[in-house]
This record gives C-alpha cells, sequence and structure tokens, in this order.
C-alpha cells in the first residue's frame, strides 16, 4: 500500500490534517472502493503525488 510522508514528519500543523493524512486516508481506501489491484493502487498514488507537487506552490 502506497503511503506519503511529509519532509517534516509531521501529520498535522496549525491549519489541521496535512494534505499527506488525507492522501493516506485515500489510499488506504481504494480497495474497499471497487480498486482491487495493488498496481492501481501505486499508479494513483503517483498521479495524486504528481498534484499535490504541483499545486503545492500554489496553495
Amino acid at each position: 500500500m502506497p503511503l506519503f510522508i511529509d519532509d517534516d514528519l509531521l501529520f498535522e500543523d496549525d491549519a489541521g490534517p496535512r494534505i499527506t493524512v488525507v492522501l493516506n486516508r485515500w489510499t488506504q481506501e481504494l480497495p474497499a472502493n471497487g480498486c482491487k489491484s495493488p498496481e492501481s493502487w501505486e499508479t494513483y498514488a503517483r498521479f495524486a503525488r504528481d498534484w499535490t507537487v504541483l499545486l503545492a506552490p500554489r496553495r
């Protein structure tokens, strides 16, 4: 199962849970939501990571 980790290893800050917490919960729920292939989990996680990297400077 893919796992997202921030550089500083924190799960939340003053604004609340970080995006990595939300993404980790989402990837853990993929099998229950009908995505049974582990290869798909990795692909979805890579796309989600790429989107967060792209959008991070734009907040």
